[in-house]
């Protein structure tokens, strides 16, 4: 049975993308087609051309026959008062009701002097005929009365339960969408509407259906509250388990703190949103020099001063960004160069873009004169890009030149220009950026506060140590997202295939 499928594959279908609202709009698929409560008529008629069958007692039905079908008023822009009765429009069909926040008056007066079927009442339908609103009805939830505007129509129930009778046409709107028409914006006729085929089982039977339907969006109301809840405390619990690595101060604390991301593992990666923290994580236990055997096993006292902002092992060095690297000037182009501004940077990647812009020295921005070869870091200093990082490792021909927007960032021999690259890309760094930024509308940080920095260095050897390592662990979260995406999106096609099925 249909049923017993949704119950097997519960899980699957609530799990996936947008689950619980398509578990709603298949018990509503399976409601008005007679298999959701228990009919004492177990014949079923025969398909009728391309129509689903039916129970034998009961019929299809032109929408026309069940209820009427009333067109709104065309009202003038400038008709709109501050105050005085609201005019129901497009934008105010939110979410299968009409909301009052936003909307547009006409003097009260208009109550009137229109016909009265122009008016939208507590508990009246109505659905838009034109763009996103289209084939979606609504219903008056508040207690005021409305009018009706242009290309918006209501429903007028005939011989139909009007709760029914919503849940029928709120299961038509693929249907509506597929008869719409327009080239820039889709479009309904009246005479579409009314056309338009629902199945009409016997009056009583219609307010049975009715409260089933409604006792089990209850239960799906309750299960989506769950998994919200659950959703949210998973996110707390990761941002809090990352936290605790970023802000330890010993060694204890860091033991601790890793024995919770073990315990919380599948909490924390699995979501492929998830496996950006886990990067992250990555990094900043890296530049704390716990991810390589020499310094795990954190041999001798560790750096604790006032002035560093955590403990590192005894034979690394507290370095300003400054002491770190070389300034190697700026250089004014001869002839062409390759002109490389923030939105060349693929910050997931750390990559440059390789389809770059060539200009000539005369077309050249006037202050975009900052050097780039390889070797060299770029580290973006203003919003919109604050903080996109990108390494240079390849040489650029002809010379390429970086945006002002950009800190062109040289390391002297005894720092591994990747190991740099990973230091800036980390939380910790990051939480610094943070803290120096100026600026409202366009946050940046100046070169001066960019340059008092303090990383956390190690020697050279030991920094091609840390690169291997993160580079591998780095692999595996990519290996990692692309899993869990790959699962997540065939979740999401079984769990349609399972409503294409069941309906």
């Amino acid at each position: 049975m249909n049923i017993e499928s949704i119950i097997n594959n519960f899980d699957v279908l609530t799990d996936s993308k947008n689950g619980v609202q398509r578990l709603r709009e298949l018990i509503r698929d399976l409601a008005i087609k007679g298999q959701l409560i228990d009919n004492p008529d177990k014949s079923i008629s025969g398909t009728v051309g391309s129509l689903s069958p039916l129970p034998s007692s009961w019929r299809w039905v032109k929408i026309e026959e069940v209820a009427d079908f009333v067109n709104g008023f065309a009202f003038r822009s400038d008709e709109y008062v501050s105050k005085g009765v609201g005019v129901v429009r497009m934008s105010d069909m939110k979410n299968g009701e009409i909301s009052p926040v936003g909307m547009k008056f006409v003097s009260a007066d208009r109550l009137k002097s229109l016909d009265s079927n122009f008016q939208v009442k507590p508990n009246d339908i109505v659905m838009g005929m034109t763009g996103a609103t289209l084939g979606k009805p609504c219903v008056n939830r508040t207690s005021e009365i409305f009018l009706l505007n242009q290309r918006i129509g209501k429903f007028v129930p005939k011989d139909i339960d009007p709760d029914y009778l919503l849940l029928a046409l709120a299961n038509l709107e693929n249907s509506f969408m597929s008869l719409s028409f327009g080239t820039g914006v889709n479009n309904l006729s009246t005479r579409q509407i009314k056309d338009s085929l629902l199945p009409l089982p016997p009056r009583g039977m219609q307010s049975e259906i009715v409260k089933a339907v409604g006792e089990m969006y209850k239960t799906c109301d309750k299960l989506e509250a769950g998994l919200n809840s659950m959703r949210n405390l998973a996110s707390l619990s990761r941002k809090s388990a990352i936290n605790a690595i970023s802000t330890a101060h010993t060694g204890d604390d860091l033991d601790i703190a890793w024995i919770r991301i073990q315990d919380n593992w599948e909490t924390i990666t699995g979501t492929t949103e998830s496996v950006e923290s886990l990067r992250m994580l990555v990094l900043d236990l890296a530049i704390r020099g716990n991810l390589t055997s020499k310094t795990s096993q954190m041999i001798g006292p560790v750096i604790s001063t006032q002035e560093s902002p955590f403990s590192i092992p005894a034979h690394w060095k507290w370095c300003t960004l400054q002491e770190i690297t070389e300034d190697l000037g700026q250089e004014t182009p001869v002839s062409e160069f390759s002109y490389i501004d923030v939105a060349s940077i693929n910050n997931r990647t750390g990559t440059i873009s390789e389809d770059l812009n060539v200009l000539s020295a005369k077309n050249a921005p006037s202050r975009a004169r900052k050097r780039v070869a390889q070797g060299c870091v770029l580290f973006s200093t203003v919003r919109p890009y604050l903080r996109n990082i990108a390494i240079v490792n390849r040489e650029f021909t002809p010379k390429a030149i970086a945006s002002t927007a950009f800190a062109v960032l040289y390391p002297i021999k005894s720092v591994s220009p990747d190991f740099l690259f990973f230091c800036l890309r980390s939380n910790f760094f990051k939480t610094f950026v943070e803290s120096k930024q100026k600026g409202v509308a366009y946050p940046a940080i100046n070169g001066a506060d960019l340059k008092s920095a303090l990383l956390p260095i190690p020697p050279l050897a030991e920094q091609e140590q840390i690169i291997g390592v993160v580079t591998n662990l780095l692999n595996l979260c990519d290996q990692l997202e692309y899993e869990l995406s790959q699962r997540s999106s065939l979740t999401d096609k079984f769990s349609r295939s399972i409503t294409a099925i069941t309906g």
